[in-house]
C-alpha cells in the first residue's frame, strides 16, 4: 500500500488541506494553486492553444452532394473581391469550390458548394482572383486552364432546409468553363501571380519550367525565359516595383524585371550548411505593399527578403518538419504560416516583426463541429475578416479556419494590409487594380481580347 493510499485511509488528505492526492508532476499547495499548475501543463501540449481553429466539410454533410474522399485534397486557395473564398482539390477528379463567410449561418449558402470538375486535370496547382469581375482563374495538371466568373453565380430555387441540385441557375451555364490558351502540347501552368503593374498574370510552366506572361481576355501567351522546374512548381510573388520573384532548380530563386526583361539570379534560399544540395523554394508571400517578402524552403526554413535594401534576413525554423506549405500576412502584419511534409504532422506557426520571434503554435486540432485533427496542409490565403484559411490537403480534405489571437489595440506590425470587406459592399483586393477588364464570356474569346459584356 502507498503512503498516499494509507493517508486516504487515516482520513488524511495530501496536499494537506486541498482533497487532492499527490502526483510527481503536481507540487504541494492550495487547490487554486494545483488547478493553475494543472491548467499550465495543458496549454503546453503539442496541440494549438493560441487563437482559434474551426472546419468545414466540403458540402453539406446528409443535405446535398459533398466533394468525395479522394478528390477532396485541398491544394489551392483564393480570395474573391467579395470576400467569397475559392478553392481547387487533387486526386481521381480537380473539384473548384466556394466558401461564403458572409452567408447566414443557417442557410444552405453557408455551406462549402461544389461549383464542378475541370475536365482533364487530377492536380490545381494554380488559382487566382484577377480584376475587374473579380474572375477566378484555375489550371493545373495534366493540363487545363478553367475560368469562374462570380456574376454566374445565379442562386436555383431556394428551399431553405437542403440545399437544390445544382444550387446555380443552370440557365446560366457551366460554372467552369474552358480557356484555351496557346500553350505547347503537353504543357501545364502549375504556378501564376497577377501583376498589378502591368495587368497582366505571370505564370511558370511544367515540365520545362517556362516563366510566361499573358493578359486576361487573351489567348497567346508571351514566353520570356526558362527558370527550371522545382519539385513543388511554384510560388510567385511579385514587390513594389513590379519585379516577379520565383523557385529555380538546385535550392535557388529568381527575379524577373519587366522593365529591362531581364532574369537575376538571386543565389541560393538560406538554410542549414550540408542541407542546401535538396533545398528549394516552396511558399512565397508579398507584404508591406510589396517592399517586404517572406519565404519558406522546403526544408522547413523562413526568411525575409528586404526590397528596398537586397538584404534577405533568416529568421529560423519554427519546428525541425520540413516543407514550408503555406504563408500568410495579417492586416497587422504578422505572419503566419504551416510547417510538415507528407509523412508529418503540420505545425502552425506565427513570426512577429516587433519581438523578432517566430514560434511554433502546435498542431491543428478542433471540437467543431467534430472533432478533427488536421495532419496534411496544401494551401493558404488570407479571409476579409483577419482570418487564416487553410486547405487539408489528405484524402478526406477540408476548409480548416484559423482565427489569429487579438493583439492589444495600441499594437500592429507595419503598414501592410490585406483585402479588407464590409458588410454590404466589396472592395478590392490587395493584388488587385488597374483598369483592366473583366474576364469574357470564354466562348466568344478571341486572340485580340474579348468583346464587351451585353
Amino acid at each position: 500500500m502507498t503512503s498516499d493510499d494509507e493517508a486516504l485511509q487515516s482520513g488524511k488528505t495530501t496536499p494537506e488541506g486541498t482533497g487532492v492526492r499527490s502526483a510527481p508532476w503536481l507540487s504541494s499547495g492550495t487547490a487554486d494553486q494545483l488547478t493553475e499548475q494543472i491548467d499550465a501543463m495543458f496549454r503546453d501540449t503539442a496541440f494549438v492553444r493560441e487563437g482559434h481553429i474551426t472546419i468545414r466539410g466540403l458540402g453539406w454533410e446528409g443535405q446535398g452532394p459533398t466533394i468525395p474522399p479522394g478528390e477532396s485534397g485541398i491544394t489551392a486557395l483564393c480570395l474573391g473581391v467579395s470576400g467569397v473564398v475559392y478553392g481547387a482539390t487533387s486526386g481521381e477528379r480537380t473539384h473548384v469550390f466556394r466558401f461564403d463567410p458572409w452567408a447566414d449561418a443557417a442557410g444552405p449558402y453557408a455551406h462549402v458548394i461544389d461549383l464542378g470538375v475541370t475536365p482533364g486535370m487530377t492536380s490545381c496547382d494554380l488559382m487566382l482572383t484577377l480584376p475587374g469581375d473579380g474572375c477566378v482563374l484555375v489550371a493545373g495538371r495534366p493540363g487545363g486552364c478553367f475560368v469562374h466568373d462570380p456574376a454566374w453565380e445565379v442562386m436555383n430555387v431556394l428551399d431553405f432546409h437542403s440545399l437544390p441540385e445544382p444550387p446555380f441557375s443552370p440557365q446560366v451555364g457551366e460554372q467552369l468553363r474552358p480557356v484555351p490558351l496557346r500553350l505547347g502540347p503537353g504543357e501545364a501552368l502549375v504556378a501564376g501571380v497577377w501583376s498589378e503593374a502591368e495587368s497582366v498574370v505571370y505564370a511558370v510552366t511544367h515540365p520545362d519550367g517556362v516563366l510566361m506572361r499573358f493578359a486576361p481576355g487573351r489567348l497567346e501567351v508571351e514566353r520570356l525565359a526558362k527558370v527550371g522546374m522545382t519539385a513543388f512548381g511554384g510560388p510567385l510573388a511579385v514587390d513594389c516595383l513590379g519585379r516577379v520573384y520565383g523557385p529555380t532548380e538546385r535550392g535557388g530563386w529568381f527575379r524577373f524585371d519587366p522593365a529591362s526583361d531581364g532574369l537575376e539570379w538571386m543565389g541560393k534560399v538560406p538554410g542549414e550548411r550540408g542541407r542546401r544540395s535538396y533545398d528549394g523554394l516552396c511558399s512565397l508571400v508579398a507584404a508591406n505593399g510589396g517592399h517586404l517578402l517572406y519565404g519558406g524552403t522546403i526544408d522547413g526554413c523562413v526568411f525575409a527578403f528586404h526590397v528596398d535594401e537586397g538584404r534577405v534576413h533568416s529568421l529560423g525554423r519554427p519546428t525541425m518538419a520540413s516543407q514550408v506549405c503555406g504563408l500568410v500576412v495579417l492586416p497587422d502584419g504578422r505572419l503566419v504560416g504551416v510547417v510538415g511534409a507528407e509523412d508529418e504532422m503540420a505545425h502552425l506557426f506565427v513570426y512577429e516583426p516587433l519581438q523578432g520571434g517566430l514560434r511554433d503554435l502546435g498542431i491543428m486540432r478542433t471540437a467543431y463541429p467534430k472533432t478533427w485533427v488536421v495532419h496534411r496542409v496544401g494551401s493558404a490565403v488570407a479571409g476579409p475578416n483577419g482570418e487564416v484559411f487553410l486547405g487539408e490537403n489528405d484524402r478526406l480534405g477540408h476548409l480548416v479556419i484559423y482565427h489569429p489571437a487579438l493583439l492589444p489595440t495600441n499594437a500592429t506590425y507595419g503598414a501592410n494590409r490585406s483585402a479588407q470587406v464590409r458588410e454590404g459592399s466589396a472592395v478590392e483586393a490587395t493584388a488587385q487594380g488597374g483598369d483592366t477588364e473583366a474576364w469574357p464570356d470564354v466562348s466568344q474569346c478571341s486572340e485580340s481580347g474579348h468583346p464587351s459584356r451585353s
